[in-house]
């Protein structure tokens, strides 16, 4: 890659002066950073999670504190809505935390809610996302990663 073309990165022969734009030579095609996608592939969008939490009254002397955001980096899903989105709700826990709710269970507690479950319970990511939807009504799922992804 490179900050600026170079010379030969624009192809003289068809470029005028009053003309700004000119097609791109076989050197700036060759330099473009490639990507190739093979049927198990999988195409990560990074995004940034951020938890802001209520204020609240400082008990010794009455003032209001804000907490500072928290963050979180993250990786979107291979299915649902591309980014770039933003939901505003409580985050409610799973429970059990790896999401893996019964078939009869409804719990209207997280109705409507940002639903918070870690990996493992034997479910797989789009297991757990139906699960949120069917069992726990969550309008968003939010998948802890509690393993290291690193050897």
């Amino acid at each position: 890659m490179w900050e600026t073309p170079p010379p030969e990165a624009l192809d003289p022969n068809n470029a005028t002066h009053n003309n700004k734009s000119r097609p791109t030579s076989k050197e700036c095609i060759r330099r473009l950073p490639r990507l190739t996608i093979k049927p198990n592939s999988a195409v990560l969008h990074d995004v940034t999670i951020q938890i802001v939490l209520p204020p609240s009254i400082d008990k010794e002397d009455g003032t209001m504190k804000r907490p500072a955001p928290i963050s979180y980096n993250a990786m979107v899903a291979e299915f649902g809505p591309i980014p770039p989105y933003s939901i505003k709700s409580s985050i409610a826990l799973a429970n059990p935390i790896t999401g893996a709710a019964s078939s009869t269970s409804h719990d209207t507690t997280t109705k409507h809610s940002v639903l918070y479950m870690e990996r493992g319970g034997g479910l797989t990511f789009a297991a757990k996302a139906l699960n949120a939807q069917q069992h726990y009504n969550a309008k968003a799922l939010i998948i802890g990663n509690n393993v290291s992804v690193w050897p």
